[in-house]
């Protein structure tokens, strides 16, 4: 059984086209480095076509036939930027043995990303985030989706039944894409399968920029691993960065 395999998912050719000028580099420069299969999914793996439904994939793509092939199968959403210093994932994964994701709610830390939140007028709590999806959970933990690790052999079952139970109600659903992020967060927390990666692999640029509006992207990518630009935020800065 060979031992890692990373995915990411980009559908749509204006996505596809994106994820070819400013991620598709890095990423596969990094499995190369490291030796790590790379697979990009182009199609759906869903039978639902809705547009709202499309971020649900990321959790078919543990029960597909490729997977079982694998130890461990690594998905990561297509605005994920791979630094060229980043570590291989592999030797984070070595002592999990479960669901590995980071903790939205760390970043910068928990006391910062309250700051954020209350200037904005987000919600005050994670318990709050996933209420507002519909979901009760007492917890201080948002997992980030943009980056799941797990054994597909253990967990592909888990991840497929999740997808059967929410990803319809993804469908005109008020919190959009905030509500796959919610659901899968919730059945994995609710379960206690949950593991947290070192927050370096999904850092998450929107929040720390919020956080520190003197914070250049240049030196966070120096800080961090694989960099999330989540909600398209400040492509073009990466633009100029990658030149």
């Amino acid at each position: 059984m060979s031992k890692l395999l990373i995915v990411t998912l980009c559908i749509g050719k204006k996505y596809l086209t994106q994820y070819e000028l400013f991620f598709h580099p890095s990423q596969k420069n990094y499995c190369q480095r490291y030796g790590y299969d790379f697979l990009v999914l182009t199609e759906s793996l869903s039978p639902i076509s809705h547009a709202d439904a499309i971020s649900f994939n990321k959790a078919l793509v543990f029960s597909q036939e490729i997977a079982k092939k694998y130890e461990w199968v690594v998905f990561i959403d297509a605005d994920i930027y791979i630094t060229p210093h980043a570590p291989p994932i592999g030797h984070e994964l070595s002592n999990f043995s479960r669901i590995a994701m980071t903790d939205e709610y760390s970043q910068p830390t928990r006391f910062q990303r309250f700051m954020v939140q209350s200037r904005l007028g987000w919600g005050k709590s994670a318990s709050e985030y996933y209420a507002l999806a519909g979901f009760k959970l007492e917890t201080d933990h948002v997992l980030n989706t943009g980056v799941i690790a797990t054994r597909p052999l253990v967990y592909s079952r888990f991840f497929k039944e999740l997808y059967i139970k929410h990803a319809l109600q993804s469908i005109n659903h008020p919190r959009r894409f905030h509500f796959e992020q919610s659901a899968i967060g919730y059945e994995v927390q609710a379960s206690r399968q949950h593991e947290f990666m070192d927050a370096k692999f999904n850092a998450l640029w929107s929040i720390h920029k919020l956080s520190d509006i003197t914070l250049t992207l240049e030196k966070f990518c120096n800080q961090n691993y694989f960099v999330h630009f989540a909600g398209i935020t400040n492509f073009s800065d990466l633009a100029m960065l990658l030149k």
